[in-house]
């Protein structure tokens, strides 16, 4: 609904990076039921991905959850709109056929995977990628006023409130995407997840710093029944 082009434009030539905020990605739910995300991604491997990804997530996302066994699926509905059920619009090889659910039990024919499934798809293939996950984060930053503690605050102890919660979230992206544009590769090292933890990185110079405060990146957060 929100694309609009002809298929021929060379959008992907384009696109330097990929930042997602708390968002999503739709995958047909026989790929992500498969495993082949990468493979749907790229034509099996026709089309290099080396797109930069940075992503940050609340654990507690109702709108795209961390957990797979409660994000969403789709079942488009029976009907003979043909604007509907194929799309011309910004694809590579269109028209991509969206076929329709026949019969009495319909089967979901796609599924939003979370900011975290991009984060391991994307490092397993060896793309330059780094996530944050709060562990008391719903769907966007959320507080009760903008001078107040913000209690999404990507493990900060500090009483930080919504705009530097913000501010935090821009620099990190800056950062990641001038290491990349820079060739400053050291800028990089170390971890790429961040569970409910800070990420102090600068710069590969001097003015380089640890890369958190010594809190525990082990795992996703720590709740009881946590799936």
């Amino acid at each position: 609904d929100f694309y609009y082009g002809e298929p021929t434009i060379n959008y992907r030539s384009g696109i330097k990076g990929f930042w997602s905020m708390w968002g999503g990605f739709v995958f047909p739910q026989s790929v992500s039921d498969s495993g082949r995300q990468y493979k749907f991604l790229t034509q099996d491997g026709a089309i290099p991905l080396d797109i930069p990804f940075i992503g940050f997530q609340g654990y507690l996302d109702p709108v795209f959850p961390y957990f797979k066994q409660i994000q969403s699926r789709y079942y488009p509905e029976l009907n003979s709109d043909t604007t509907y059920t194929i799309v011309h619009d910004c694809l590579i090889n269109a028209p991509f056929v969206v076929h329709k659910n026949s019969g009495t039990n319909p089967k979901p024919n796609f599924r939003i995977e979370c900011s975290n499934d991009m984060y391991n798809l994307f490092k397993a293939h060896h793309i330059a990628a780094l996530m944050y996950l709060d562990c008391e984060m719903g769907h966007g930053i959320q507080n009760t006023c903008d001078t107040c503690y913000c209690p999404d605050n990507f493990g900060y102890t500090a009483a930080y409130t919504k705009d530097q919660v913000n501010e935090y979230l821009a620099s990190r992206a800056c950062f990641f995407f001038q290491s990349i544009m820079n060739g400053t590769a050291g800028s990089l090292q170390g971890k790429s997840i961040f569970y409910n933890c800070p990420d102090n990185r600068h710069s590969a110079g001097t003015c380089a710093t640890a890369e958190d405060n010594g809190c525990d990146t082990s795992g996703p957060c720590k709740r009881p029944n946590n799936g």
